[in-house]
């Protein structure tokens, strides 16, 4: 049986602190993995301890980005 396909995003900026290039990125490639059916993997994504969930990343990201209404 084959697997699923698993998009790796993985930061190459900042490792220490979230920053608006990282958000821009996430929120960019959020719905690449949703239009084909895949997964969305972050590599060195310096995120908060509380965040523990993918929905409660998503959810943040929409609320902090700049990019389009809310995210």
């Amino acid at each position: 049986m084959p697997g699923r396909m698993t998009l790796g995003l993985f930061n190459s900026y900042d490792k220490t602190k979230i920053r608006e290039a990282h958000r821009r990125a996430l929120a960019r490639a959020g719905p690449v993995p949703l239009a084909f059916d895949c997964n969305l993997a972050t590599f060195g994504f310096p995120f908060d301890g509380e965040m523990r969930t993918p929905a409660e990343i998503v959810e943040w990201i929409s609320e902090t980005t700049s990019i389009g209404d809310g995210g």
